[in-house]
């Protein structure tokens, strides 16, 4: 861990433990908090899931703090914020780690509130500007809030699928980042066949390798060998691919090369 940073920690999350980082912003003089990886029910170290390319240097990291979570007993205390009878006697741990916490739920709740405030709007039949969309998917995605996620996604896709169609963008790309990033939530909820069609709903808006991968990587999800097809040809049309998606394009009954003389 570099000096000055914050070591990732663990959560409770929908599907497991999720591991979080904080992010720091100093241009906006500010910084957030986004889950980096979840790890499965049953702790299994070989079914860490890795949510973001960066994470794939951290998976020791986030194990441990994995761990370190199991071992605090933090995750089976009960806190009520008017009795400070309940607040964790955390003398014994890590004084830093207990304060990210603290600083993690002012985020969490300052979440909340915004998409409590969207979720508001929708029900009112009132139709939200796709910045709002944009900004409350961000926060379900970094907050992996996926059980959240999904009523919401159902009564957003039709303005963002809408946008997909007509071709509708801001100069901000709001409508193609709010299609990755529906996307992106339900790969991680375990639906590739919708998070496929949320994803070439955002290449309509604007195709980038970043999208184009998640496409790819969410129709071999789907078992949509036909698609895996069309979409590297479409990949390789305009980018060298990269090797995590050449052994996609390899024939299934292509020979391994080994490396060694023959």
């Amino acid at each position: 861990m570099a000096s000055g940073e914050i070591s990732e920690f663990a959560t409770l999350g929908d599907l497991g433990i999720d591991i979080f980082h904080r992010v720091n912003q100093p241009n906006q003089r500010r910084h957030r908090y986004e889950c980096i990886a979840t790890l499965p029910e049953g702790g299994q170290p070989d079914r860490l899931q890795l949510h973001l390319p960066n994470a794939k240097g951290r998976r020791k990291a986030c194990l441990a703090a994995a761990h370190r979570l199991d071992r605090s007993g933090l995750a089976r205390m009960r806190l009520s914020l008017a009795d400070p009878g309940t607040y964790p006697p955390y003398a014994q741990g890590d004084l830093i780690e207990f304060l990210v916490y603290l600083d993690f739920l002012r985020a969490w709740k300052i979440a909340e509130f915004e998409i409590v405030r969207l979720e508001g709007i929708l029900q009112e039949n009132r139709r939200p500007a796709i910045a709002e969309i944009s900004g409350v998917l961000r926060l379900l995605l970094d907050f992996n809030k996926l059980h959240r996620a999904r009523p919401f996604i159902d009564a957003v896709a039709p303005i963002l699928l809408d946008h997909a169609e007509q071709g509708i963008e801001d100069r901000w790309q709001n409508a193609g980042y709010s299609l990755r990033m529906t996307g992106d939530l339900q790969r991680r909820a375990g639906a590739p066949k919708a998070a496929l069609q949320s994803y070439e709903a955002a290449l309509k808006l604007g195709e980038n390798a970043h999208r184009l991968e998640l496409a790819i990587f969410a129709a071999r999800d789907a078992s949509d060998a036909e698609c895996v097809k069309r979409l590297l040809v479409r990949y390789k049309a305009r980018w060298p691919l990269p090797e995590r998606l050449e052994a996609l394009a390899r024939p299934a009954d292509a020979p391994q090369i080994s490396g060694a003389a023959s």
